[in-house]
């Protein structure tokens, strides 16, 4: 199979992205992007038609080619090798404020299309966040959408669980991945600790319980350091929880692993880890 460089390859010519440039879109009669303005129709996957018109056809469909290479990826090695050649690409062909907005809003919705695509679409995002055209960069936009999608979502929660739950991990992995520079986005750690509460007090599925747990068990270390006073807030809501009739016994076994990682530093030794592999088995 050839790898992403080879993919995007093409794309470097001068012929290439002459072809691309012939299919950009005429920003005339273009007034906004579905979703940027509180449209949160479902109808469209990831509002198909809204990028393809912005972005043209033949970028959109080589961008999801890497997309879903970089979601059946199997080794890190390869996932920033597609990283780069979706970088490449983009880089080669977004010159216009309207396409770069369109392009992180594409990627952030297929993010959210389900829980699995988070990990690997915030690895990507994270590569292409310094993208810019027209002084604005690929980040600014996909971190408007995540802040709205948060403000809003006590009107979607309810009725989309699966939704719900995508979008917490794709927060949560957003948080873990995209950084300036060296550093965390401050930002998004009130939100993160507010979804994971959420997923953990609320009267949780045990997927939703897993979603969170295995969340914190990534990112406890982290969002420990960041505040603490809040981490002590959500184990002792964690503790709780476990007590409380309502948990089933999975739920109980996931909180108490996460209760016992923080107690132990965030690291269990042998024999825990042991307990807990035979447990879950």
């Amino acid at each position: 199979m050839a790898s992403a460089r080879q993919i995007s390859g093409g794309l470097k010519s001068a012929a290439s992205r002459q072809k691309l440039k012939q299919q950009q879109p005429n920003d005339r009669g273009i007034a906004s992007l579905a979703g940027s303005s509180g449209d949160r129709s479902s109808d469209i996957p990831y509002m198909k038609e809204e990028h393809v018109l912005i972005l043209g056809e033949h970028f959109y469909n080589r961008t999801m080619v890497l997309v879903q290479q970089a979601a059946r990826s199997s080794n890190e090695s390869s996932l920033w090798d597609i990283a780069d050649g979706i970088y490449n690409d983009a880089e080669g062909y977004i010159s216009k404020e309207s396409q770069m907005r369109s392009f992180a809003l594409l990627m952030y919705h297929h993010g959210m299309e389900n829980e699995k695509n988070a990990e690997v679409m915030a690895k990507l995002c994270s590569r292409l966040a310094t993208l810019e055209a027209e002084g604005l960069k690929f980040r600014s936009p996909l971190l408007k959408e995540l802040q709205d999608d948060f403000t809003s979502r006590a009107t979607w929660k309810d009725q989309d669980p699966s939704r719900w739950l995508a979008f917490t991990c794709y927060l949560c992995c957003l948080f873990k991945h995209l950084r300036i520079g060296d550093n965390y986005i401050n930002a998004l750690v009130e939100p993160v600790y507010t979804c994971l509460d959420t997923l953990i007090s609320d009267d949780s599925s045990d997927e939703e319980m897993k979603c969170g747990c295995n969340q914190l068990k990534s990112l406890g270390p982290t969002l420990d350091d960041l505040k603490s006073g809040q981490m002590d807030t959500l184990v002792n809501i964690m503790k709780e929880k476990l007590l409380g009739p309502k948990s089933s016994h999975f739920s109980r076994l996931l909180l108490l692993e996460v209760i016992e990682l923080r107690a132990s530093g965030w690291h269990l030794n042998d024999t825990q880890q042991q307990y807990y592999s035979e447990v879950f088995c």
